[in-house]
């Protein structure tokens, strides 16, 4: 990208536009990525160096209330399997689109 971002991508790059995480990152702060983990298309993780502590984004896509319920599952399955690989020291932020609603 000629923006001075990088993309890191976790979905289909190819045919119908479908699920996929991802975060914008700066160019400037490039040399703060520890990793990039595209774990599904629906989960990925970005890690930082930090000052004093790292920290781990943690980017989800839910499925919405009409998917399968094992569909449901799975993804929140492997979203705590995710949390808790995490390591024990870093600043945990879960962010993303949880498909809930208010009410």
């Amino acid at each position: 990208m000629d923006s001075g971002h990088v993309l890191f991508y976790s979905g289909n790059s190819q045919g119908k536009h479908q699920y996929g995480t991802g975060f914008m990152v700066d160019g400037r702060y490039i040399a703060s990525v520890i990793r990039f983990d595209a774990i599904s298309e629906r989960l990925s993780i970005l890690r930082l160096k930090g000052k004093f502590a790292n920290f781990t984004l943690i980017n989800a896509y839910a499925p919405t209330e009409l998917a399968k319920e094992e569909n449901k599952d799975s993804f929140y399955e492997d979203l705590e399997a995710v949390i808790d690989q995490v390591p024990e020291y870093d600043v945990k932020i879960i962010l993303g689109d949880f498909n809930a609603q208010v009410g």
